[in-house]
């Protein structure tokens, strides 16, 4: 394994439509700054009409540093995190150019450390190798030249992409235990649908038309939107009662 040079400087990329909640998070991040120098980027992704991808595409075109994260706006950052992922980003392989903090491998099962509004949840162990990774944070080795892909309608399912996008030219994924503090749930709605069936019909053929993401599991079904939308979300709540009550829940420091 060879290790990384010294990170003298992170981009901080986020979208942002709420100043108080961009506040916060800067100022969690602001604690961590006597550490390395941190590059923050707002983009206003609903006032200039763009999707997820294109936004965040616009915000890595603006970095000039090794390493970006991608974090959303209701994140707040514990103390002691960036030595973690710091850590994390000194030692690991020069494959792994993506890197999360809950996941999901090749055969569905979940692994990540999160704490948001459903409870304080730990799926190990970690490090471990996944096939897509959920977007309230991710960290991108920018160098490697792999973005997201701007057909990609709406906010959804653009970590699962970027994962793939990254394995299919010989990159890794990973998610690593460095938990933050989420204040939101997640949401499933009909713009997860247009989502899903476009992932599905970018990537199903390749992966037999099942490909597992953190916000659901998602193949092909021949439904309407309205049914796929309510069988969605009736799954996830089954998956979730099922995952949540059978975690390993560990301390945020």
């Amino acid at each position: 394994m060879q290790k990384n040079k010294k990170i003298n400087k992170i981009s901080i990329i986020t979208l942002v439509n709420d100043e108080f909640n961009y506040n916060r998070l800067k100022n969690s991040f602001l604690l961590h700054n006597e550490i390395v120098y941190l590059d923050f980027i707002p983009i206003d992704a609903d006032g200039n009409n763009l999707n997820a991808a294109t936004a965040l595409n616009n915000g890595l075109s603006k970095s000039d540093a090794e390493w970006a994260i991608l974090v959303h706006q209701d994140v707040i950052i514990p103390g002691g995190w960036l030595n973690i992922v710091l850590d994390e980003l000194y030692n690991i392989d020069k494959e792994i150019i993506i890197l999360g903090l809950v996941g999901v491998r090749e055969n569905g099962s979940f692994v990540g450390h999160i704490k948001d509004p459903h409870g304080h949840f730990y799926w190990g162990s970690l490090p471990s190798q996944v096939i897509s990774v959920d977007e309230h944070l991710i960290i991108v080795r920018k160098s490697a030249g792999v973005i997201f892909d701007e057909n990609n309608p709406g906010f959804h399912c653009y970590g699962t992409d970027i994962c793939l996008e990254a394995r299919k030219k010989g990159f890794r994924s990973i998610v690593i235990d460095a938990p933050v503090l989420h204040l939101s749930g997640g949401n499933i709605d009909s713009s997860f649908i247009t989502a899903a069936d476009w992932l599905l019909n970018k990537w199903g053929k390749e992966l037999n038309y099942i490909i597992p993401t953190c916000a659901d599991l998602i193949y092909r079904i021949k439904f309407t939107n309205i049914h796929k939308l309510a069988f969605y979300k009736i799954k996830r709540r089954i998956t979730s009662m099922k995952l949540f009550s059978t975690c390993n829940c560990k301390n945020i420091n």
